[in-house]
């Protein structure tokens, strides 16, 4: 079987339910890896591996908003990740209008 990275995005600053915690361990079960994307609301911290409730073994963590910034700055107007710079504005302003009415 080939190796599969599964790319979960967790918004909010609650932890990871049931559910989600099943698919994780479903996900390692199988051998897949799993990247959990994740943005908090309100202004709250970085999510950590206690805060989801998850240990390092389950997933790796990446910080959402970090990533968004840092390919923010890409201007090499060959990059990808500069062609979709109106897509993440948008998805930043988004998530920025859900953190302050979610919750």
């Amino acid at each position: 079987m080939s190796n599969i990275t599964i790319n979960y995005v967790w918004l909010g600053s609650n932890p990871l339910g049931p559910l989600e915690k099943f698919n994780i361990a479903s996900w390692r079960a199988f051998g897949h890896e799993v990247n959990l994307y994740t943005i908090p609301f309100f202004g709250n911290p970085k999510r950590t591996y206690e805060s989801l409730g998850i240990t390092a073994e389950d997933a790796t963590i990446f910080d959402l908003a970090t990533i968004l910034k840092e390919d923010d700055a890409v201007t090499d107007v060959n990059d990808p990740k500069k062609a979709l710079s109106d897509t993440r504005k948008t998805l930043t302003k988004w998530l920025s209008d859900k953190a302050n009415r979610i919750e």
